[in-house]
């Protein structure tokens, strides 16, 4: 059999691995050294472990998951020794990890979307207005919406940190003060309150 050389398939050249990129990388990398120390086409070793070349071709570049049964049956037609098997679990727990970091970033994607809602939303009566500006209502009304919009804040913070927060505090304070200096005297300290948090 013609030496496979620089190619996976005759006249085909490889496509170059980082094998420093990840640990399903360095296992593609090594799979391939090994596949050209024996002198196999990805098509003579597809033949071997009864895999297409084209799956042997995508974890060699570390764009297909791999199998216990895959690695294994690599390790036996290259005799690699277990020089394969020892880096499969690597491999499997940098996908729990890549799995888990994925589930995490789609969970705070949709905290963010239903904060965002919540920061939009406003009842039928004030549709058409600024959001979250009061216009009119009862003291008890105006006191309640500020202190949701309060509680959307301190929500906000957790998922999106504190600097976005603060930019919109920062734009609903000088209303929320000027609503109150124009309230009677008792709104004001529900207002207060709403304006003042910590006290």
């Amino acid at each position: 059999m013609a030496p496979a050389g620089p190619s996976g398939r005759r006249g085909r050249p490889l496509t170059p691995v980082d094998a420093t990129a990840s640990h399903a990388a360095r296992l593609g990398a090594e799979i391939r050294a090994w596949r050209e120390r024996r002198e196999l086409t990805l098509e003579a070793l597809a033949r071997l472990i009864e895999f297409s070349p084209g799956h042997i071709s995508a974890v060699e570049r570390a764009q297909a998951p791999v199998s216990e049964q895959f690695v294994a049956s690599c390790d036996e037609a290259l005799k690699a020794g277990g020089a394969l098997l020892a880096l499969l679990p690597s491999v499997i727990y940098e996908r729990a990890a890549d799995r888990h970091r994925n589930q995490a970033r789609r969970r705070e994607r949709a905290r963010s979307v239903e904060i965002g809602d919540a920061i939009t939303a406003e009842p039928q009566a004030s549709r058409g207005r600024a959001p979250l500006v009061i216009h009119a209502g009862p003291v008890t009304t105006r006191s309640i919406r500020w202190q949701r919009l309060l509680d959307v804040f301190i929500a906000s913070e957790r998922v999106l940190g504190a600097r976005p927060v603060i930019t919109a505090m920062a734009a609903e304070l000088p209303i929320l003060r000027a609503e109150r200096e124009a309230a009677r005297a008792e709104a004001r300290t529900d207002l207060l309150r709403a304006e003042s948090p910590s006290s």
